[in-house]
């Protein structure tokens, strides 16, 4: 999959639709897991999302890029209520201080700006997940928010390098 990147970053508009024709759907499949997992890391998942851009055009990549982004949301969701669970976190929910307490992390604002953040889909879906705020409701404002990301990163990739 690296070699894949790699060669999508230095390749040519013709080589680009080579390989992509050549990958079919797997290919699709593959360049989203690898963002998906690649937003859940700490490192940039514009790493591919530039590249599903520039070589499956604007609209289908925002429609990709989305796609990775939301099943980021998904496994990083997971992730973090299972390990609150596993390490019954509730139980330091005393020593949690009172003005946080009252900080509504549930609230649709919150769920859909925070993310706007430069690490806000982090501390976003971390924090969804800790505190068990219902799947639905994060995932409807992670669907709305990652909306913006997905629509710039393609315009500019697409303008860059096309």
């Amino acid at each position: 999959m690296l070699a894949i990147l790699i060669a999508f970053w230095f390749a040519d508009d013709g080589r680009r639709e080579q390989i992509s024709d050549q990958a079919g759907w797997p290919g699709v499949v593959a360049f989203v897991l690898a963002q998906a997992l690649m937003a859940v890391s700490p490192l940039p998942s514009q790493i591919v999302a530039v590249p599903i851009a520039v070589t499956y055009g604007f609209w289908l990549g925002v429609v990709l890029n989305w796609a990775g982004w939301m099943l980021a949301a998904v496994l990083q969701y997971w992730l973090s209520r299972r390990t609150a669970d596993d390490i019954e976190l509730h139980l330091l929910a005393d020593r949690t201080p009172q003005w946080l307490r009252r900080f509504p992390a549930d609230h649709p604002l919150f769920l859909i700006l925070a993310r706007q953040l430069p690490i806000g889909p982090h501390i976003v879906n971390i924090t969804a997940g800790v505190l068990h705020i219902p799947l639905r409701r994060h995932l409807w404002c992670a669907a709305i928010a990652v909306v913006p990301e997905a629509v710039l990163v393609s315009g500019i990739s697409v303008g860059i390098f096309r």
